[in-house]
């Protein structure tokens, strides 16, 4: 699961295939990273991002600790974002798929840790706007 969060944006953010990440982390690491990476084959974000989360809900638990670590961490940059004043466009969009996010992860894995730090950090951003 380390290696998983460590890797989650490879696939996203390099030319690295999922075979790669087999061939050097072995293929439950690299299941984990695909489930956590978008399809950049979806052209209209709303539909990509749906489509992410239902991904990350078909592979399980441990893909859904991930997927919520990722959006943990990033909930946090929109709520420093956030304390600079309103948040954009683009940022909000982004609020909007994190909710989404939680939703999804509230009935795959409720009462996680990762669930509630979520919450937290999504409520933190919102008081803000």
């Amino acid at each position: 699961m380390i290696a998983a969060g460590v890797l989650h944006d490879v696939i996203e953010n390099t030319d690295t295939k999922p075979g790669e990440i087999t061939q050097r982390f072995g293929s439950k690491i690299a299941l984990l990273v695909t489930a956590v990476s978008e399809n950049p084959a979806i052209a209209d974000r709303a539909e990509r991002k749906a489509a992410l989360r239902f991904q990350v809900a078909e592979a399980g638990e441990n893909a859904a600790a991930v997927f919520a670590a990722d959006k943990i961490s990033r909930s946090r940059e929109l709520r420093l974002r956030s304390s600079q004043g309103p948040l954009d466009r683009s940022a909000r969009a982004k609020l909007e798929h994190y909710r989404a996010s939680l939703e999804m992860l509230d009935l795959l894995i409720p009462g996680h840790e990762l669930v509630e730090q979520l919450r937290g950090e999504l409520d933190a951003v919102e008081d803000r706007q």
